[in-house]
């Protein structure tokens, strides 16, 4: 399961790379380009394999557990939305981040269990 810090720091890296594509800025191939390099950062990373406990501790000493907690949420959101639309061609994680930030906005509970919640819809 992946930590719920994650999560949240890796929607501002997915939507850097998607929304450019979506809306014309990015080509397929660049697109792509982004995309693979996101997940090379993240699969060629050292600290790969370490808790997001190891990685606080880290971050002050070093660059790659700085970044580890932005690639990893992006990867599970990457793999979340091919998920979703696998499942459901009428949605995609955006939905789900947008339900889940207007839970937020009306100063709702929004933690883990509701992100879950969501996701299962």
């Amino acid at each position: 399961m992946l930590p719920f810090a994650d999560l949240h720091i890796g929607v501002a890296d997915y939507h850097s790379i998607i929304l450019p594509y979506r809306l014309g800025i990015y080509s397929r191939e660049q697109y792509l380009h982004y995309m693979n390099m996101e997940a090379m950062r993240y699969y060629t990373n050292s600290l790969v394999s370490i808790s997001d406990d190891e990685a606080a501790r880290l971050a002050g000493k070093t660059s790659n557990a700085q970044t580890l907690f932005y690639n990893r949420g992006c990867m599970h959101l990457i793999d979340m939305n091919a998920k979703i639309i696998t499942a459901n061609r009428n949605r995609s994680i955006d939905g789900v981040v947008l339900e889940f930030h207007r839970l937020g906005q009306l100063r709702r509970l929004h933690g883990l269990a509701e992100w879950l919640e969501l996701m299962a819809k």
